[in-house]
């Protein structure tokens, strides 16, 4: 038996960029002997509204683009996944993925029974027990995948039982496992691996991801972020910076590095060590991605542009500090509005993300966010997006009065806040952004 595996990103995903989930996972098993070869059916076939969110969360959207290229996904696995003689193949899910890796689990053992399928990611819990029920899913990891899937694959190279590894369901007898422990020190993981990826093939050039740290420390009412990552943790500065200078010398082009953290600000004593590292070493790269809105002097921001921070993606989500408060936010709009000024004078681009029709959100809160947008119009770079509030299952526990049919289709049982009410706002909304930002 060969130590050979193969992991997969299903349709349908907007190639941007190499996933770092998967980079990270082949590094890892990688340091330990096993043959990674990654699969990205994004670039094997690359669709013009791969962007397009809601067309793909439509299942018939999912189940016509499958059936109608049927026999080019089976030729692909064939020649690209079962010719490699893999023990594993490990999907990773994402919200339209669960009908692709039902059918690609499928085709799989329908060439060769003796694979072990697993599915894991970031979206895995919103609906388990649909990826538990499908046969052909041996194994569904929970949560940081690292040391859990390096388990698998050892017992299933020894030829050892599967049922009770931690951190996974074992989807034959539907039982799920005490949870592992999360990695504390996340400098022993290694640089991720790119190596499998065709990285002249995704949409952003000259670009990579990087992560600062897991998990977030805050817990906003609408955020999941922690049903994958329990606890905050961050790498140190200077082993960003090692990396940091393994990509550029291992990347003619680069010039970028996209941050993919869920806030790339959350430990600014780190973060103030890696600038002081980038500028003494006259390293000229750029950097950008989500931040949180939290307090930032002005000597580090200004600090953070000289070392090639130039873009916040900030969390905004709404110009009330009711709402915000009811989010369970840790500031005011007063001090949102102080944060963005100082950034944006500091020269630092800035986008904010709005979610409109949180619960509780009055037609009175929304106005406020209209006069925040128009307030500071000429400190905010770009709207980076707005967003329907969405309420599933997973986090309808945080808030009562309310009525959910599906995730986007839901009202509060005092019907002020319907789906049709959030759609008109939507519409004024972006009325609002259409005349201030031109």
């Amino acid at each position: 038996m060969q130590k050979k595996i193969v992991l997969v990103i299903p349709p349908v995903l907007e190639a941007k960029l190499p996933m770092l989930s998967i980079a990270y996972l082949s590094a890892y098993l990688k340091k330990y002997g096993y043959n990674v070869k990654i699969i990205d059916f994004n670039i094997f076939d690359k669709l013009e509204n791969s962007n397009d969110i809601h067309f793909w969360n439509d299942n018939d959207n999912c189940v016509r683009y499958f059936k109608n290229n049927i026999d080019k996904f089976k030729e692909y696995i064939k020649n690209e996944i079962i010719d490699f003689e893999p023990i594993i193949v490990g999907f990773t899910v994402y919200g339209s993925a669960f009908y692709f890796i039902k059918e690609l689990s499928k085709l799989i053992k329908t060439f060769n029974k003796s694979i072990i399928n697993i599915a894991g990611g970031y979206a895995w819990y919103y609906n388990p027990m649909a990826i538990v029920e499908n046969n052909n899913i041996d194994l569904i990891v929970l949560g940081e995948g690292e040391e859990t899937l390096l388990e698998i694959a050892n017992k299933i190279f020894l030829k050892q039982d599967l049922s009770n590894i931690d951190g996974t369901i074992y989807c034959a007898k539907k039982q799920y496992n005490n949870l592992r422990k999360e990695i504390l020190d996340i400098d022993m993981i290694p640089f991720p691996d790119f190596s499998s990826f065709n990285i002249n093939k995704y949409k952003l050039k000259n670009t990579l991801p990087l992560l600062f740290s897991r998990g977030c420390a805050w817990r906003c009412k609408f955020c999941t972020t922690f049903k994958t990552w329990k606890n905050y943790r961050n790498r140190s500065a200077n082993n960003i910076y090692k990396e940091i200078i393994y990509r550029i010398e291992n990347n003619r082009y680069l010039s970028n590095f996209l941050l993919y953290d869920c806030a790339y600000n959350q430990n600014l004593q780190m973060l103030e060590e890696l600038c002081e590292l980038l500028i003494q070493n006259n390293i000229n790269i750029s950097f950008g991605g989500h931040a949180k809105i939290l307090p930032m002097e002005v000597n580090l921001l200004h600090k953070m542009k000289k070392a090639g921070f130039n873009y916040f993606n900030f969390g905004l989500e709404s110009g009330s500090s009711r709402v915000l408060k009811l989010m369970n936010k840790p500031y005011t709009s007063d001090f949102a509005e102080d944060i963005i000024r100082k950034s944006f004078n500091a020269g630092i681009e800035v986008g904010v993300n709005l979610v409109v029709g949180f619960p509780g959100e009055t037609e009175q809160d929304f106005i406020e966010t209209l006069r925040f947008i128009e307030k500071n119009k000429k400190y905010i770079n770009i709207i980076e997006s707005i967003n329907l509030c969405v309420i599933d299952k997973y986090i309808a526990d945080n808030f009562n009065d309310i009525t959910i049919q599906d995730c986007n289709n839901w009202h509060t049982n005092d019907m002020t806040n319907t789906l049709d009410i959030r759609q008109e706002r939507i519409n004024k909304l972006q009325k609002i952004i259409n005349e201030c930002m031109r």
